[in-house]
Order: C-alpha cells, then sequence, then structure tokens
C-alpha cells in the first residue's frame, strides 16, 4: 500500500505540472480526476468491507481461502495467517492474496493435523490506496486420517484368544459363572438355592469375568512423512483388528476400547499431542511395535 501512494502521488505531481503548464480542459479534467480518485476508492472499499468476509475451505487437500460477499463487484485483499503442521511441529508466517477465487494456503498430503491461524484480514480499494478490515475465522483445523495398512506380516494373536475367567469383583451380572462352596462372609444372594438342596449343601454362584491378557501397541516417530504415513497407517489397521476381536488395547498409554476412544486416541497422535511412554507395561502383556518397513511383536 505505501507503494502505491508514493506512485499517486508522483501522478498528481504530474498532472498539476501539466495543469499549471497548460490550463486548457483536458488537464483540468485529469487534475480533478486525481484528485477525486482517493475518495471514489475509499467510499467503494467502506461499502464493500461492510458486507464481505475471509472464510478458509478445504478442497480436496488443499486447505484454501476467499472473500466472500453478498455484493458482485470485484474484490481484493490479503490475509497474514500462520499454517501449522501440529504432527511435525512445524509452523510457517504468510501472507495470502485475497479474491473472490480460491487462493491455496497449503497442501494436506500427509497424515496429520493442519491448523491455520489467521492474523487479519483485509479489503483493498480498487487501487490499493486503502485497506479495512473485514471478519475471518480464528482458524481453521484439519486432520487427514492415514489408510489403514496390513503389516508385511500378521501379528500371533492367537495368546490373546485364549479365554481364562477369574472371580468378578463385587459379583453382579455375567454369562458365565462357577459353582463352589459356601464360604463365610459370602451374600446370601449369590446361594444357588436349588442346587444346594439337591447337594444339601450350600453352594454358591460366583460370577466369572474374562481375563483378557493386556495388549499394547507402540510405534516409531521418523521425520520421514511418507514412512511415516505408512507407520499411522499400520498402527490403524492393527488397532481396527484387535477391536474386531473385542480387544481393548493401549497405545503407549492411551486405552482403546471402542471406536469412539480409538478416534480420540488417533487424534492426539496426529496432532503431535500423544505421550509415547508406556508406563509401567505388565510382564507378560502382547507388544507390537511398528517401525518403518520392519516390524518386531
Amino acid at each position: 500500500m505505501f507503494l502505491n501512494w508514493i506512485i499517486y502521488i508522483e501522478l498528481f505531481i504530474g498532472v498539476l505540472v501539466l495543469y499549471f503548464a497548460n490550463t486548457g480542459w483536458l488537464s483540468a479534467y485529469l487534475l480533478i480526476m486525481i484528485v477525486l480518485l482517493p475518495v471514489f476508492s475509499l467510499v467503494c472499499n467502506r461499502i464493500s468491507a461492510d458486507k464481505a468476509e475471509a472464510v478458509i475451505l478445504q478442497q480436496g487437500s488443499w486447505l484454501v481461502m476467499r472473500i466472500e460477499s453478498t455484493k458482485k463487484q470485484t474484490l481484493y485483499g490479503y490475509a497474514d495467517v500462520t499454517v501449522r503442521d501440529l504432527l511435525a511441529g512445524e509452523k510457517e508466517k504468510k501472507r495470502v492474496g485475497l479474491s473472490r477465487q480460491d487462493t491455496s494456503i497449503c497442501e494436506c498430503v500427509h497424515a496429520g493435523a493442519y491448523r491455520v491461524d489467521v492474523r487479519r484480514a483485509c479489503l483493498s480499494d480498487m487501487v490499493g490506496l486503502f485497506q479495512r478490515r473485514i471478519a475471518h475465522p480464528a482458524h481453521k483445523e484439519v486432520i487427514i486420517y492415514p489408510e489403514p495398512l496390513p503389516p508385511g506380516e500378521d501379528p500371533d494373536y492367537s495368546s490373546l484368544q485364549k479365554r481364562a475367567w477369574h472371580p468378578k469383583p463385587g459379583g453382579g451380572f455375567s454369562e458365565v459363572h462357577e459353582i463352589r462352596e459356601y464360604q463365610p462372609g459370602d451374600a446370601m444372594r449369590s446361594v444357588h438355592w436349588k442346587l444346594s438342596a439337591k447337594k444339601d449343601d450350600l453352594l454358591i454362584r460366583e460370577a466369572q469375568e474374562e481375563d483378557r491378557r493386556a495388549a499394547y501397541l507402540t510405534y516409531e516417530k521418523v521425520y520421514d512423512r511418507t514412512v511415516m504415513d505408512g507407520i499411522l497407517g499400520e498402527l490403524l489397521y492393527l488397532s481396527d483388528a484387535l477391536l474386531a476381536m473385542d480387544q481393548p488395547h493401549f497405545i503407549y498409554a492411551d486405552r482403546i476400547s471402542d471406536r469412539t476412544s480409538q478416534k480420540e486416541v488417533f487424534e492426539k497422535i496426529l496432532r503431535g499431542e500423544a505421550e509415547r511412554s508406556t508406563g509401567k507395561v505388565p510382564y507378560d502383556a502382547w507388544l507390537y511395535h511398528v517401525k518403518g518397513g520392519n516390524h518386531n511383536v
């Protein structure tokens, strides 16, 4: 905008010199036009800005920005934005030109979370002498999920499918029960009266619950985004496979028991917010580590 004002002042001085050198109607007309140009531009800018706003949209793999308005005139402006790749921990500040057409901000080609923070958006007049701030979103975040990718060799799930049972703490409902002799302190509501009458001894119907082996998934974090896409894709594939077996599991310290918790955990991973520490892993836990092109169970 400063450069535009320099050009305008130089043009004004040139027309003014022409007017004093030649007092004809043409020079007077040019002088009036030059004097009124900023006023006309300012009025148009104020009217246009009242009905205009900057918006951020996702078009395919791209985040784009444009000006929308109820008025149909040509609009130009700019926006100062900060583009963040949350998974990689990178950010870039840039100024993008705006119009009614889509202006590309960033391409979201890899799995991860991308966030655009808008510091300000302005609408310029037709000659670039004035600008006015317009409404804009504070930010826009897009999460790109990896495509599930089978590992090179399927893990051995057999140890997870072995069924063992133990008494359910506090009793309650269960589809599996064990019959045992009454012990002092057992609740009378747990007595199996019909069977006790047959055996002539107090027998307890004790609720059992499945004793599942703990399952843990871990993964390697690398800087190569193409390799990281493969790692995250295999991680999602393995998590889907465990959920299909009704097997709750952990990705490091984050527990996944259903699709909702899986979505929450993967959003943390893609935003770079996940804690990559397992804490205390049971010695007999099923553990699978996903590496770029190399897998260990």
